[in-house]
């Protein structure tokens, strides 16, 4: 509990971490590790 306490005030809420992420810039990827590696190298 402590070092939840500790680390507290340098984690930043949903609404922060939402205001902030820009989604253009987010790339998806795929749960078949392969297929996904495939896939970056054609893009």
């Amino acid at each position: 509990m402590d070092i939840v306490c500790e680390h507290l005030a340098k984690t930043p809420l949903w609404e922060d971490v939402h205001a902030n992420c820009e989604t253009e810039n987010e790339r998806i990827q795929l749960s078949n590790y392969q297929r996904d590696l495939q896939l970056r190298k054609v893009k």
